[in-house]
C-alpha cells in the first residue's frame, strides 16, 4: 500500500512538471507568432509609406509592391495559425 502511494505522488509530481513544461512551450510559440506577425506588419507598413518619401525607380516600386504582398500572406497564415492554435488557453490550462 505504501508503494502504491509513493508511485501515485511520484506520478503526480512528473504529470504536474510535464504540464506546467507544456505549458510554457506554448506560451513561447504563441509569442513567437505574435512577434513575427507584428515584425510583418511594421514592415508592411513602411514598405508602403516608402515610395511616398523617397522616389524610386518603377521596377523597384514594382518589386516593393510584390514583396508587400508577399507579407501580407505571411501576416495571414501567422494570424490564422496563432487564432486556430489556441495556445494561449491550452497554456493557462496547463498552469
Amino acid at each position: 500500500m505504501k508503494d502504491t502511494t509513493k508511485d501515485l505522488l511520484r506520478s503526480l509530481k512528473m504529470t504536474a512538471g510535464s504540464r506546467f513544461n507544456a505549458g510554457k512551450r506554448m506560451e513561447k510559440h504563441d509569442r513567437r507568432l505574435t512577434f513575427l506577425t507584428a515584425m510583418t506588419s511594421a514592415y508592411v507598413i513602411a514598405l508602403t509609406v516608402l515610395p511616398y518619401f523617397i522616389k524610386l525607380p518603377v521596377p523597384v516600386t514594382d518589386h516593393l509592391n510584390l514583396f508587400t504582398v508577399v507579407l501580407s500572406v505571411v501576416i495571414l497564415i501567422s494570424s490564422l495559425l496563432q487564432y486556430s492554435s489556441n495556445n494561449t488557453v491550452k497554456a493557462e490550462q496547463y498552469h
